[in-house]
């Protein structure tokens, strides 16, 4: 996806930040990006914004896509009274194609580094008409169920997180449950999707926390969905874990 036009001055105020672009990259750059962000982080909790500029402007401009970087760097902005800088980088996040972009502005409207600027003619302006669709745990969890035993997705890419990994496991049963293999992306989703596999059951959903729902419980086949859980800001969640019961063995 390309990024709408930029602010006029903010080429000047961003120097050589490339624009926000969530075309998919492969994992390894997606995990030199967040290494690089972790790097920017570190220094940013000591509040040595130099370094945690250079470590986001890096990191960003390895992975365009690293919204978490992204928006690290408009905070160590913010939080480094550059409030121009801080303003020309959210405002990155200001369009309709993206609800993890919506995830983000939600969690600068809560962020106490944006607490002073709340108010701010610019930032109301960069929030405005922000009214993100709650996240129905419940039917995402029946869609993604159909996905994972035909192998149609329909419905579910705005659900899946351009850049954060879906972990998928199938419980062992033994002391020795082995990691789980992590997928990012929609093309990643669609792997784990693949053509479907009927031996997973479809037993319906019995209950949601606030961030996990559980199936309805063991039936004949091979497999059922234990329980899909979700992450993100507000009401504005992705799937992020996928957990198969084979059952007893």
């Amino acid at each position: 996806m390309d990024a709408p036009p930029a602010p006029a001055d903010a080429p000047s105020l961003l120097g050589d930040l490339p624009p926000l672009l969530l075309a998919e990259v492969d994992e390894a750059t997606i995990k030199s990006s967040v290494a690089l962000n972790n790097a920017g982080y570190a220094a940013h909790k000591k509040k040595d914004w130099a370094t945690a500029e250079a470590k986001y402007r890096e990191a960003v401009k390895a992975d365009p896509g690293n919204l978490r970087a992204r928006y690290n760097l408009a905070c160590v902005y913010s939080s480094s009274d550059q409030a121009e800088r801080a303003f020309a980088v959210l405002e990155q996040f200001k369009r309709p194609d993206c609800r993890a972009c919506d995830a983000v502005l939600v969690k600068a409207k809560e962020d106490r580094e944006w607490a002073a600027r709340t108010q701010d003619p610019r930032f109301l302006a960069i929030v405005d008409g922000l009214t993100p669709a709650k996240t129905d745990m419940k039917q995402v969890t029946k869609l993604l169920i159909t996905a994972l035993r035909t192998g149609k997705t329909d419905g579910l890419e705005p659900y899946v997180h351009p850049r954060h990994p879906i972990a998928h496991s199938v419980l062992a049963y033994s002391p020795d449950q082995p990691p789980p293999d992590r997928y990012y992306g929609w093309s990643g989703f669609l792997k784990l999707v693949g053509k479907g596999d009927r031996s997973i059951e479809d037993n319906g959903v019995r209950s949601c926390t606030d961030s996990c729902c559980h199936t309805g419980g063991r039936g004949d086949s091979s497999y059922v969905v234990d329980k899909v859980c979700f992450s993100g800001t507000g009401d504005v969640l992705f799937i992020s874990e996928i957990e198969l019961d084979p059952g007893p063995i």
